[in-house]
C-alpha cells in the first residue's frame, strides 16, 4: 500500500543527514584521533554491523538483514585488501577492490528489484545465491589472476565524461546514483524510518568508498552504518509502542503518558463512531478501516490545542490541556459537524475508469455514500473529578448519554 507523508519523510531523512554531518569530520581527522596502523580497529568497527544485523533479525526485517550482511562482507574484504592481509598480488588486489566497490550498489539494487520481505522466500534465496555466485566468481578471478577479462566492463565511459583511468569511478557513481534514485522514490511512496535509514546508509557507503584509501575510512563508514540503521530501529520501536498503526494517531500508551503530565486544569473528550459495527457488517472490515482513517484525519486537524489519541476500536480520546469545558466544546462541536458533513464515498466495483470532466460533481452511479457521524462525551477536571481516570469515566458517561439521546451529538 502506498503511504505518502512528505513531512515525515523529510523529518526522517533530516535525522539521517544530521548523522552523516556528524560523521564527516571523522574522515578528515581520523589519523589524529586513532593510533596509526592499528588495522584491528577497522575490523572492530566493521564488527559493529552485527548490532543492526541482530536488530533486523529481532524485527524480522529480511531486506535490511541481507543488506547489512552484504555490507559487512564487502567492507571486511576491503579492509583485508587495504591492509594487505590477503595472499594475492598488489595489482590483483586493486582490481578486486574495484569490483567489491562496484558490487556494493549492485547488491543494493538487486535487493530492491527482488523486494525481499521474508527470510525463507524465493527472492531471499535468489539474493543469497547471487552473493555466493559473486564470491565464487571473485575467488576464481583472483586465483587465476584473470581480472583483465572484465576490464571492458570497468572501462565503460558514458559520453566520454571521464578520463580513461577514471571510467571505473564513473560506473560506480552511476550505480550509486541509480540506487539513490530508487531509494528516494521508495522513501516518498512508502514513508518509514527504515526507508530513510537505507537512503542515509547508501550515502554514507558512497562517502566511505570514495575515501577508501584514507585512514580508517572503512571503520568510520561501518560506525556510521551501525548508527544510521540502529537509530531507524529505535524510531520504529517508538512508533510501534506509541503510535496506532492504522490511524497514525498516538496510541493508548502515548495517551497514558500524556495524562501523567497534565496540570490542574484540563478537559477530556471521548469520541465514538456511530453504528460502526453495522459499517463493518454491511461493507466489510476493509471499508471499516478506511472509515477509521477518515475520522482520524478529521480528529488530527482539531483546533484549540486538542491532543487526540486512539483509545481502542472505534473510540478516540482528545485531551485539552489548560482548557475549560466551554472552550473545548466549541472545538469539539466544530469537529462533529465536520465529520457529519463529510460522508464516506464507497466506490462501486463496476465504476467507470473514465475521469469525469467536472471532478467536483459526484457520479452517484460510481459511488455510494456512507453517512458517518460521531457521538462525543466531554468532561473537565473539577472538585468531583480530581484524577484523569475520574475525568475519563465522566466523559465516558457523557458519551453514553449522547448515544441514548440519538447519537451524532455532544453531551457533558
Amino acid at each position: 500500500m502506498i503511504n505518502i507523508d512528505l513531512k515525515r519523510s523529510s523529518k526522517d531523512f533530516l535525522i539521517q543527514l544530521a548523522l552523516i554531518a556528524l560523521m564527516l569530520p571523522l574522515y578528515g581527522y581520523a589519523e589524529y584521533i586513532f593510533p596509526p596502523d592499528a588495522y584491528q580497529l577497522d575490523f572492530i568497527f566493521c564488527g559493529l554491523l552485527i548490532i543492526p544485523v541482530y536488530l533486523s533479525l529481532r524485527f524480522k526485517n529480511a531486506s535490511i538483514c541481507y543488506f547489512i550482511f552484504s555490507c559487512l562482507l564487502l567492507i571486511a574484504l576491503l579492509i583485508a585488501i587495504k591492509h594487505q592481509l590477503l595472499p594475492i598480488e598488489e595489482s590483483t588486489t586493486f582490481k578486486l577492490a574495484q569490483w567489491l566497490i562496484l558490487l556494493y550498489p549492485v547488491n543494493f539494487l538487486l535487493l530492491k528489484i527482488l523486494k525481499t520481505t521474508g527470510f525463507f522466500t524465493l527472492s531471499s534465496g535468489i539474493f543469497l545465491a547471487s552473493l555466493v555466485a559473486e564470491s565464487i566468481l571473485l575467488y576464481w578471478l583472483t586465483s587465476q589472476n584473470t581480472f583483465t577479462l572484465l576490464d571492458p566492463l570497468l572501462n565503460i565511459n558514458f559520453m566520454h565524461l571521464a578520463a580513461p583511468n577514471e571510467s571505473f569511478l564513473q560506473l560506480a557513481l552511476f550505480m550509486f546514483l541509480a540506487g539513490l534514485t530508487v531509494q528516494i522514490v521508495q522513501l516518498v511512496m512508502h514513508t518509514s524510518s527504515m526507508q530513510a535509514s537505507l537512503l542515509g546508509a547508501l550515502l554514507l557507503s558512497a562517502l566511505g568508498l570514495y575515501y577508501y584509501n584514507s585512514p580508517y575510512a572503512l571503520a568510520i563508514t561501518s560506525l556510521g552504518l551501525c548508527l544510521s540503521l540502529s537509530v531507524a530501529f529505535i524510531q520504529d520501536s517508538y512508533e510501534m509502542a506509541f503510535t496506532d498503526n492504522l490511524t497514525q494517531l498516538p496510541g493508548r500508551r502515548s495517551l497514558e503518558l500524556e495524562l501523567q503530565q497534565l496540570g490542574s486544569r484540563y478537559t477530556i473528550a471521548m469520541l465514538d463512531i456511530d453504528f460502526f459495527k453495522k459499517i463493518n457488517d454491511n461493507y466489510g472490515h476493509s471499508v471499516g478501516d478506511q472509515v477509521l482513517k477518515m475520522v482520524a484525519k478529521k480528529i488530527r486537524a482539531i483546533e484549540g490545542g486538542g491532543k487526540p489519541a486512539r483509545y481502542g476500536g472505534e473510540e478516540f480520546a482528545i485531551i485539552f490541556p489548560g482548557k475549560s469545558l466551554h472552550d473545548a466544546i466549541l472545538h469539539l462541536e466544530a469537529l462533529r459537524l465536520s465529520i457529519e458533513n463529510s460522508p464516506f464515498k464507497l466506490r462501486s466495483k463496476n465504476r467507470t475508469k473514465k475521469i469525469p470532466k467536472n471532478k467536483n460533481v459526484l457520479n452517484t452511479k460510481n459511488h455510494r455514500l456512507i453517512n458517518v457521524t460521531v457521538s462525543i462525551g466531554v468532561a473537565e477536571r473539577n472538585h468531583l473529578n480530581r484524577s484523569s481516570e475520574a475525568v475519563i469515566n465522566a466523559a465516558d458517561t457523557a458519551l453514553y448519554k449522547a448515544k441514548k439521546l440519538g447519537r451524532n451529538q455532544l453531551s457533558h
